[in-house]
């Protein structure tokens, strides 16, 4: 043969499979083992002149190429399970929080903090203590992305709003909501198997037995992964409302991770001056 120069083990790894070569008509070889990456029979190629099949494997992605995909998929996840208040918590991040006083920038070295140790894979609680309009949900929401960030967007994570959670749960108790229901239990799901989830103004809501049993509920399934819990009440305040159970639980891994909010005004009410 002139053809390409095959050592005799190649060769017998090698089957004609009925197919010409388009270029010189001669016969097509391809492996004889299946694909481990499809399970399918290979794309074949001319021993004489070189020609090659389009190949029947999918392409490796570059890196970048990987990355854009994750974030898509993580940013996908955070709005369809997410429960928001407001929208505008969407756009908050640690890039546009304002860092004024003193108060401000002691919560942004202590969010970033955070944010950083649940990145290298730390499970921390955090907690964060304030008054209304201090700046807490957008810090919050400002680890949630940074942690995605800096782990390249392998980690999913969510934002609930938890007064915003227990009114759409409780919409979906009647008979004509259905759709609503099966929404909630989604996310219900969801919030146990994130893998950074903010639960934002918790205490907002009104304290009723099905609100206390839904955060005992939620706690017991975050106890072991890493959650951030903003909120007006303090430790005593929280142990009232939710008792020891669900404040343990909450506690586990919260050790040096909690944060009260001082010296800063409100920021909403700033804004109006």
């Amino acid at each position: 043969m002139n053809g390409l120069q095959i050592s005799p083990s190649i060769w017998a790894a090698l089957e004609t499979f009925g197919e010409l070569c388009p270029d010189c008509g001669k016969p097509l070889y391809r492996p004889k083992p299946l694909s481990r990456v499809t399970g399918k029979k290979m794309a074949g190629a001319c021993m004489y002149c070189g020609y090659k099949q389009p190949p029947t494997e999918p392409k490796k992605q570059k890196p970048d190429l990987e990355r854009k995909a994750r974030k898509s998929r993580t940013r996908s996840y955070y709005l369809a399970y997410s429960v928001f208040s407001s929208v505008d918590v969407m756009g908050e991040d640690f890039s546009n929080f304002r860092t004024d006083s003193i108060g401000q920038q002691q919560l942004k070295l202590f969010a970033v903090g955070l944010a950083n140790r649940i990145a290298r894979g730390d499970v921390i609680h955090g907690l964060i203590v304030g008054d209304t309009g201090v700046g807490k949900s957008h810090i919050a929401n400002g680890i949630l992305m940074d942690v995605r960030k800096k782990t390249s967007y392998r980690k999913n994570c969510l934002f609930i709003d938890w007064n915003a959670l227990m009114q759409q749960l409780k919409s979906g108790m009647s008979d004509n909501a259905q759709d609503i229901r099966l929404k909630n239990e989604k996310i219900m799901r969801e919030i146990g198997k994130a893998d950074v989830v903010v639960i934002d103004d918790l205490g907002s809501e009104r304290g009723s037995n099905f609100d206390l049993q839904t955060a005992d509920e939620v706690f017991r399934n975050r106890e072991n992964k890493s959650t951030i819990v903003t909120t007006n009440l303090h430790g005593q305040d929280l142990k009232k409302r939710y008792g020891e159970r669900t404040l343990s639980r909450m506690a586990k891994h919260a050790q040096g991770n909690s944060f009260g909010v001082k010296g800063i005004v409100d920021q909403r009410k700033e804004g109006m001056s």
